[in-house]
């Protein structure tokens, strides 16, 4: 089974070959972690090693129950399909909707001109022209742009419809690379903006308290290319929009924002945010694909169902699907000096950014590469130069570990290049530049707030639970026989940033006549099983059992919150629910203080009862309070803001064995110690980062959405765009071995082909590539 770790599984190739994660061994060890008492509470210590976990699945999406937009039993909806443009870059003619009117079944044929007139206008940053409307108006901008819809009775019906459009292109000429895009000369996308470069970033910071007292004896250099991936989510983007009688909106929406989808919708159409009600039924995993609040599809759905006066429901198809949601596309070139000791004093960053036709949530991603471009190292002078470039291919977005996973690889690679420059150990030169725990927490000289992390604990307990130092002997002893299959051993040590926007949200608790908790939440799931934390975060502070905790979320009735993205919910929504639950908790303390005639400070909870200390046979239910409770105390709300962003810390080691006569590459391990803080629910923070990993490790040897040189994309289909295959079961959220990942096992591969004199190669590392690599003149 195939993870995209949201918890939901990816959509599954047919076949069993290499990327299925058993034949390559990956496996996973773990450490039982420590408790111990702070403050009176208990506290989960912070470091844990990743590792299979076993128990109950109840969860409705693995058992097929869940219900998804597509199986909402909607009475009169209509289906809607898109005409998009064939070609990269053209200039819209005319189109004639004649002949597809006039088809059965047919409701509607709709172009630009029957849509809003607003631009989808979300990143502040971002120039408000450059931002899409929800059809092509005049200039088509890349293969699969939207240029009119067909909505009819069903969708087969609105598919045949839509061959009948007939759109009158002129073709323009295309790029569609970020390089190509800001040669000289290049065609521009947005003539009247001037220039195909988006966003820029400058930086040159020297961090006060390091001097560069000695001089660097060496220099190590590369570039890096990061393809484009998509997410691939088991369910692509789906809606259905209902107009209301009082002429608002009631939207079903696959996102993982839907208090976003409400405030874009309200915006686009002149509606107040009352008159407009999104919920999200089960979402098939999302990945940073779903983030955004509002896209084109979604805006063209609701003008569809506002004219025709009746429910429309959009489902997105696979082949769309590949091209809507992608992420990456990067290229990163690098130069760092060091000390003859191994320490990196100063390290030079050029970051080319392929942000697509209309810039969006990808066109960001490098300010995050900037602010972590340090990591756990403390490197004192930081230059870093990036820009985010327009081309003629899809918009990127958010993808898991956004701008982070980035910054990991270069810095992951400085400091392999110094260990071999420097003939020392890869560990060994990671160790003389991790910050010191006496520095810890502390502000980076690009603008990061690190918590406190033990990166030579993580990595004593990474390199015991790899076996590192057999490795490196088995690796030396095969170099030595000469043997055909020759070993690599990749590490990175990352620090990652999580709730790092959006760090607000609304939680309401409250008791049922049972004497049960129901929790509402505005957050939303994208398949993460986070319920099972909130019932044991509210189920611990009413002294519930967590089967007696009920969680409600996904609507946007509930109050008001950011969502389920940037692995921002516990640590947001947990706390909004904790603290509604200590009020619901000192209600029954002090109703069941009343009903027992008890002091406050005697009464007990225990498993949805309350009783009096050393009287345990003078007790109450729950049920029995909340009968007495006036009905406006039996709830509570309450809202949580935080005020910085959490940075959990990992290290992970990867071990690939590659044949040099045929290129193939088997990942033979990879271990993830990883400092997650306060562990809520064991399995599921097991499955995130599992499921995170398995995810790096399909970019790193498998994944790309490729694109000839007229922008048309090479792959269509799971038959084209190759995914790794995680056996696990596992479901999560966790971006930080997505971060960590890639650039462990993209060094393993390095370290491998090193005395073949391959010093780089291209993302992914595939077979071909790899032959190429080993077999190129050096």
């Amino acid at each position: 089974m195939v993870h995209r770790a949201s918890g939901s599984c990816r959509a599954r190739p047919a076949s069993r070959d290499s990327r299925d994660l058993r034949s390559v061994g990956v496996r996973y060890e773990y450490t039982r972690i420590e408790h111990h008492e702070n403050g009176g509470g208990v506290v989960v210590n912070s470091l844990a090693v990743v590792g299979d976990v076993t128990g109950d699945i109840t969860d409705a999406l693995v058992r097929g129950r869940a219900r998804f937009t597509a199986d909402l039993p909607i009475a009169d909806v209509a289906e809607l399909v898109f005409v998009r443009s064939p070609h990269a870059h053209a200039r819209i003619l005319a189109i004639d909707i004649e002949a597809a009117s006039r088809a059965t079944g047919v409701l509607a044929v709709l172009t630009a001109h029957d849509m809003p007139q607003l631009r989808l206008h979300e990143i502040h940053i971002i120039p408000e022209q450059l931002a899409p409307l929800a059809l092509a108006v005049d200039i088509a901008r890349f293969v699969g742009d939207p240029v009119a819809v067909v909505v009819a009775t069903t969708r087969s019906a609105a598919v045949d419809a839509a061959e009948l459009v007939d759109v009158n292109y002129e073709p323009l000429p295309a790029v569609v690379t970020a390089g190509a895009a800001v040669r000289d000369g290049a065609p521009v996308l947005f003539p009247a903006y001037g220039s195909n470069v988006a966003l820029a970033w400058d930086l040159d910071e020297m961090d006060e308290t390091f001097a560069e007292s000695v001089a660097p004896s060496v220099t190590v250099r590369g570039e890096i290319d990061l393809p484009r991936l998509s997410t691939a989510p088991m369910e692509g983007h789906a809606i259905v929009v209902a107009p209301t009688e009082s002429g608002g909106l009631h939207v079903y929406v696959s996102t993982q924002w839907p208090h976003g989808t409400r405030i874009q919708m309200a915006r686009t159409f002149g509606l107040s945010l009352d008159q407009v009600r999104a919920q999200v039924p089960a979402v098939g995993g999302g990945f940073g694909g779903k983030s955004l609040g509002g896209i084109r599809e979604h805006i063209a759905t609701a003008a569809a169902a506002r004219r025709l006066h009746r429910p429309v429901r959009y489902i997105e198809q696979r082949n769309d699907n590949l091209q809507s949601m992608q992420g990456r596309g990067v290229h990163i070139g690098f130069e760092a000096d060091a000390t003859s000791d191994g320490r990196v004093v100063h390290l030079r960053v050029e970051d080319l950014c392929d942000c697509g036709a209309y810039p969006s949530t990808g066109a960001v991603e490098p300010g995050k590469t900037m602010m972590m471009s340090t990591g756990p190292y403390r490197i004192g002078h930081i230059t870093f130069h990036a820009r985010s470039v327009m081309t003629n291919l899809p918009p990127t977005g958010a993808y898991r570990g956004p701008g982070r996973a980035e910054a990991s690889i270069v810095l992951e690679q400085v400091m392999d290049r110094v260990a071999h420059a420097l003939d020392l150990d890869p560990l060994v030169v990671r160790a003389r530049n991790f910050m010191a725990i006496a520095e810890l927490p502390k502000k980076s000289i690009t603008g990061a707030h690190y918590d406190e992390a033990n990166f030579a604990q993580l990595t004593t307990q990474a390199r015991a639970a790899s076996n590192y130092d057999r490795w490196r002997r088995d690796q030396r002893e095969r170099r030595a026989a000469g043997e055909v299959k020759v070993l690599g051993i990749g590490v990175s040590s990352v620090f990652d940033s999580s709730a790092w926007f959006d760090r607000t949200d609304q939680a309401n608790v409250r008791l049922t006549v049972d004497g049960d908790a129901v929790v509402e939440l505005s957050s939303s799931s994208a398949g993460q099983h986070h319920d099972g934390a909130i019932a044991r975060i509210v189920g611990d502070e009413l002294c519930l059992p967590i089967a007696r905790v009920r969680l409600i979320e996904g609507d946007t009735v509930l109050g008001t919150g950011g969502g389920s993205s940037g692995s921002r919910t516990i640590q947001i929504s947990g706390h909004a629910a904790r603290a509604a639950a200590l009020v619901m908790r000192q209600r029954l303390i002090e109703q069941a203080a009343d009903m027992l005639e008890a002091a406050v400070d005697d009464v007990v909870l225990h498993e949805g009862e309350a009783f009096v200390r050393g009287v345990p046979r003078s007790r109450v239910t729950y049920a029995d309070l909340a009968r007495d409770i006036p009905a406006d105390d039996l709830a509570a709300c309450c809202s949580f803001e935080q005020s910085a962003a959490t940075y959990p810390a990992a290290v992970n080691i990867a071990v690939v064995e590659i044949d040099t006569e045929s290129g193939h590459v088997r990942l033979l391990q990879h271990r993830a110690v990883t400092d997650c803080g306060t562990v809520l629910d064991a399995p599921a923070a097991h499955g995130q980062v599992a499921g995170a990993s398995a995810q790096g490790i399909g970019q790193a040897l498998f994944e790309q959405a490729s694109y000839d040189d007229n922008g048309n994309p090479r792959a269509t289909s799971l038959a084209e765009y190759l995914m790794s295959r995680n056996p696990l079961g596992a479901k999560g959220v966790g971006e930080v071995g997505m971060v960590a990942a890639p650039a462990a096992i993209y060094g393993a591969v390095l370290d491998a082909l090193r005395p073949f004199g391959v010093r780089t190669m291209p993302i992914p590392c595939d077979p071909e590539s790899v032959w190429r690599a080993i077999n190129s003149p050096h």
